[in-house]
């Protein structure tokens, strides 16, 4: 009974005062006087460790460990563990500046099974990098180096990637941030600043900037690449790239960066490109007329372009490989939708296994959606956004589908984190305890003793077993069933007369 009430609390997010006032009722009645008077009785909800909790700056940072979490998630159908790292702000509310600042995993392939490595809560960011990352890169330099064991077999362990957004990722690399000249991650390009804005205008000379390098990034060459003289703690850790091992996490950069400004310019751009609003009305409308056709796989459907600054990324994603290169071919003109045309399907190709002999055709799209960019939008309008199309291309060369690499399963478990906070008060300690409670189920849960058939049997019952308790009270309910079809079959079912059955 008490298992069963904790998964029914868990499932649906019952606080503990709610359940207490429950217990108060069941235990009124003689049949549940057993039951514990305590939610965190039935719960077993356990206090907090302060060892895995510390101080930094005006916040609190816990860490749940990266062991236990592999542990905990490991499926058998993998023969190496390659971890897949997730960084990004979690704000808590519109009303107050509080924040999470969560780091997350996941075992490559399996990322719906992400669980949490350590959070930090406070009313701004860290002000270092590395106090933030240091449990989390102690953890791993040692597991890296040495290994797990689980079920009495060794694994090896690599952080196969690390997926941020622009301002995530240039705060753990402690490096310029999106709109510094030098903020490109991957080359050395230098911005200009046209009309108040940083921007990346295309070069397609043969004098393309240098590529970045692991070994420069060690050694503090780029001096003006740098945010200070600290480099990331990351770099300590076994067989990682602070280039190559970050990826360009295309929710971020083409969902929410780049076709978010398409749809942006469309509406309020340059007059060359800007649409009138009975154009943009009637893209709208034929987006919404899509939504009944709609199968069941889409989570959101579509919605009007009025409100396209609330977009989530999976909307943005529908509309930039389905629905845009259907309506917008009678609405855009030819340049800008053959323009659009050439990021859509780049996209397609990036997005699908196996298209390895395309990723050359998907470059060369990539490069000319960049350089057509300058001439139908401006110059200025090439953000740090669209100068990272040109370099998305090798994600794909070393994950395949950029879903391998994105931060799409960590967005989604961003929620299940918010979920469980249920009063503004020490919003770190609840996650911790809920979390804690959550875990103790699945334990409980696979702890109990499972059978399993050994193999098919089709020659009558068991001799041996013909005498035990449960082999009778099998045949008793057998010979019920079949006695209780034998009397429903002489009644008809529209009439109430007796028919004698064949």
């Amino acid at each position: 009974m008490c298992s069963m009430l904790s998964a029914w609390v868990l499932n649906n997010n019952i606080t503990h005062s709610a359940l207490d006032s429950l217990l108060v009722i069941l235990r009124k009645n003689s049949c549940f006087s057993n039951i514990p008077k305590d939610s965190r009785t039935i719960l077993q909800t356990k206090s907090i460790d302060n060892t895995c909790m510390r101080v930094i700056d005006s916040g609190k940072y816990y860490h749940f460990g990266l062991g236990s979490g592999i542990e905990n998630n490991f499926e058998h159908d993998v023969t190496e563990i390659k971890l897949v790292i997730g960084i990004d702000d979690l704000p808590i509310s519109k009303s107050t500046s509080s924040q999470f600042w969560p780091i997350l995993a996941y075992i490559r392939p399996h990322n719906n099974l992400v669980f949490p490595v350590g959070i930090f809560h406070g009313n701004k960011k860290p002000s270092s990098c590395n106090e933030f990352l240091k449990d989390f890169v102690m953890e791993t330099k040692h597991l890296t180096s040495n290994g797990i064991i689980i079920n009495n077999k060794p694994y090896e362990i690599t952080v196969d990637v690390i997926c941020c957004n622009s301002p995530a990722k240039s705060f753990v690399l402690n490096v310029k941030g999106h709109t510094g000249y030098f903020s490109c991650t991957i080359c050395k390009i230098e911005g200009e600043f046209i009309e108040n804005r940083t921007c990346f205008p295309y070069n397609q000379s043969d004098l393309q900037p240098l590529s970045r390098t692991h070994g420069e990034y060690l050694d503090k060459i780029n001096k003006e690449y740098q945010a200070s003289l600290d480099i990331s703690c990351l770099s300590a850790i076994p067989r990682f790239d602070e280039v190559s091992n970050f990826s360009l996490d295309y929710m971020h950069l083409i969902c929410l960066g780049t076709v978010k400004k398409l749809i942006f310019l469309w509406k309020k751009g340059p007059y060359s490109v800007k649409l009138p609003s009975w154009k943009v009305d009637a893209i709208s409308s034929d987006a919404v007329s899509l939504k009944t056709a709609f199968p069941c796989e889409f989570s959101r459907k579509p919605r009007s372009l009025d409100e396209f600054a609330r977009f989530k990324a999976t909307e943005f994603r529908i509309y930039l490989l389905y629905i845009f290169p259907i309506i917008l071919k009678k609405t855009l003109s030819i340049n800008c939708y053959k323009h659009f045309m050439n990021l859509s399907i780049a996209m397609i190709v990036l997005l699908s296994p196996d298209h390895l002999s395309y990723v050359n055709y998907a470059r060369n799209l990539l490069k000319y959606f960049v350089h057509s960019f300058k001439d139908l939008y401006g110059s200025h309008y090439i953000s740090h956004n669209i100068h990272g199309l040109l370099h998305i291309v090798d994600d794909y060369e070393r994950y395949e589908p950029l879903d391998n690499c994105s931060a799409f399963p960590f967005e989604n478990y961003m929620q299940t984190l918010k979920s469980l906070i249920r009063k503004p008060d020490k919003p770190l300690e609840q996650i911790v305890l809920r979390y804690q409670e959550r875990r103790q189920l699945i334990n409980n849960v696979k702890s109990k003793k499972e059978y399993k058939l050994a193999g098919p049997h089709n020659k009558g019952p068991l001799i041996q077993n013909t005498t035990s308790p449960q082999y009778n009270k099998l045949l008793f309910y057998i010979f019920k069933f079949k006695t209780q079809m034998d009397a429903d079959s002489y009644f008809c079912s529209n009439k109430n007369e007796i028919v004698k059955p064949n």
